[in-house]
């Protein structure tokens, strides 16, 4: 008859469980983190989530900031889409462990009338053109340097579980 061999554990899975619930929600807030910081790094520079630079300023809007008409009365100043900052105001909401963790980046910045005026630019308008400013940004596309540097660190943390 076949002898029995025992298998001795050095972990419990339950606990593995709950610490891998938590490696996925903080695994996914860093992913939301770094997107929110590419998309702004990619405000200063003048590009679009595809890396693209914007279409430049229609005449008009390039005249009426220099001669402070209209909108352009109050202070502000700076590149394309940064004109008072407020449309770049954005906000991170961690995820929460549980069976459906979800990190989000939302637009905050608001016009006078509550509407998220980024929300404009991103669609486009009758007289407004289509600078695709907020989404997923190249850069943190799978697969892509920024995401791969995240998603190494994720893996790492969840390793340093199964050996404890």
């Amino acid at each position: 008859m076949a002898k029995m061999n025992k298998v001795i554990t050095t972990f419990n899975f339950k606990k593995l469980a709950n610490k891998i619930d938590k490696r996925v929600a903080m695994g996914l807030t860093m992913l939301a983190k770094d997107l929110n910081k590419d998309i702004q790094e990619n405000l200063d520079k003048g590009l679009d989530v595809k890396n693209k630079p914007f279409d430049p300023l229609a005449e008009s809007t390039g005249n009426k900031r220099m001669f402070k008409q209209g909108y352009y009365k109050r202070k502000g100043g700076g590149s394309i889409l940064n004109y008072t900052g407020n449309m770049r105001k954005t906000k991170v909401t961690p995820a929460k462990p549980g069976p459906v963790p979800t990190a989000t980046v939302e637009m905050t910045g608001k016009n006078k009338k509550g509407q998220h005026y980024g929300a404009f630019h991103n669609k486009g308008g009758k007289n407004l053109p289509k600078r695709k400013w907020f989404g997923m940004t190249k850069n943190m596309q799978p697969g892509d340097a920024k995401h791969t540097v995240v998603m190494q660190k994720i893996l790492t943390m969840i390793r340093r579980d199964w050996k404890k």
